[in-house]
């Protein structure tokens, strides 16, 4: 995928029998930019792991999950986000909102090596009425030296068993 600059996807993307998108386009160098469509819900209902789905997108710079024309997309099942933003070296913009998870969800590493990465608000993120619980946060934030605000609020923090370097930078 070394070609690939951006992925748009369009209205009505329904991947109900896919479990597992980790790896999908990790290491595609030249992507910058991920947007879903806005007019209608999405649905991934059983996907369950995108491990390091956009791990090494270097020049990754974008990405724009916001659906607020939709009631919500479905993440029903998800419950791995480990690496899925790691070495995402320029990423800066990370935008989400309207989503429907009810597992415990795992970050290790979900943003490790974002450099640019400057705000993350996940009370958009989890636009539900129950708290989404999460179980690791091991290097969620590491070395993501720009960023200045993180907000919680949609997040049940209380079953965390690793904050190990969760926000740990190397300048």
């Amino acid at each position: 995928c070394n070609n690939l600059e951006n992925i748009i996807f369009g209205n009505n993307f329904v991947l109900n029998k896919v479990k597992d998108i980790s790896y999908m386009f990790a290491n595609c160098e030249n992507l910058t930019e991920i947007k879903l469509g806005k007019d209608k819900p999405n649905s991934f209902e059983n996907l369950r792991s995108i491990q390091s789905i956009f791990y090494g997108c270097t020049k990754l710079k974008k990405v724009d999950f916001n659906n607020d024309k939709a009631n919500y997309q479905t993440f029903s099942q998800l419950s791995d986000l480990s690496s899925a933003f790691a070495d995402c070296i320029n990423l800066e913009e990370f935008i989400i909102s309207n989503v429907n998870t009810e597992k415990n969800l795992t970050m290790e590493n979900t943003f490790f090596n974002c450099y640019s990465l400057k705000h993350i608000d996940f009370t958009p993120f989890f636009n539900i009425k129950e708290l989404t619980l999460v179980s690791n946060m091991h290097r969620t934030f590491k070395n993501c030296v720009n960023l200045t605000n993180v907000s919680f609020s949609f997040l049940d923090l209380s079953e965390v068993f690793d904050f190990t370097e969760t926000f740990y930078a190397i300048l």
